[in-house]
């Protein structure tokens, strides 16, 4: 692989945009000197300065794409960016969980395999969950939730992957959710297409707090009640109906 579109969506995150950029561009080019990239930064209704700081990164490397979407979505933000992207293949990154050393992994498995998704696992074997109690049990009950009700295959849905554009822009443009169900949505629909799913472990360390600890309990009730909430309307669609067409 000699180019690569890197996907971020960024939201409030004034505090560690610019040091997480500069970070990436230089493992980048430690680590990948060869590969032509870019990074497209989907600003999705901000509240702080996270805009005007994507548009200076723009501004100070050529590498550096900003796309505005217009309200605060996870999903819409990544959709938008799939669409925007102009590489054949596509890291999906967190600006507060990236690691290049896994890009380049997971690139090197679509030239052995006809993937269509390389996903970094955090509870794969070998993997190094360092979040909080909550997060990764959270993460435990999810995927309890998905293999029972879901009859999914893998070990985790969230965090990043790297994807084929032609083969899952079909996929992500049916997905209804747009919060925190939005990866969980686009792995279900890719397992069902029948695509091939490679999940490798990652080392997964916060880069800062956890807004679900203790402090924050209504916060965590909010997530509780929008997942549920999610997973019912993922369930109507990827499983009732899809059995009332049968």
């Amino acid at each position: 692989m000699n180019s690569l579109s890197i996907v971020i969506p960024i939201y409030n995150e004034e505090q560690i945009l610019e040091k997480e950029i500069r970070s990436m561009i230089k493992s980048l080019y430690e680590i990948m000197p060869e590969i032509y990239y870019e990074i497209v930064l989907v600003e999705n209704g901000s509240k702080d300065n996270t805009k005007r700081i994507a548009q200076n990164l723009k501004n100070e490397f050529s590498q550096v794409k900003v796309v505005l979407f217009p309200f605060p979505s996870y999903g819409g933000a990544v959709k938008e960016g799939f669409l925007k992207a102009q590489e054949e293949y596509i890291a999906l990154l967190n600006i507060d969980f990236w690691d290049i050393n896994f890009v380049k992994i997971a690139l090197d498995f679509f030239v052995e395999e006809n993937y269509a998704i390389v996903l970094g696992s955090k509870t794969i074997n070998k993997s190094d969950d360092k979040r909080s109690f909550i997060r990764r049990n959270i993460t435990k009950i999810l995927n309890f939730i998905l293999r029972i009700i879901f009859g999914f295959k893998g070990t985790d849905t969230h965090g990043m992957k790297v994807i084929s554009k032609s083969k899952i822009i079909p996929i992500i443009q049916k997905c209804i959710t747009d919060r925190e169900l939005f990866d969980t949505e686009l792995i279900l629909r890719s397992q069902y297409t029948g695509f091939k799913i490679k999940e490798i472990p990652v080392i997964c360390e916060e880069k800062r707090p956890s807004t679900l600890g203790a402090g924050n309990f209504f916060g965590f009730l909010r997530l509780i009640k929008r997942t549920i909430k999610d997973l019912a309307k993922l369930f109507f669609v990827l499983r009732i109906k899809k059995h009332e067409k049968n």
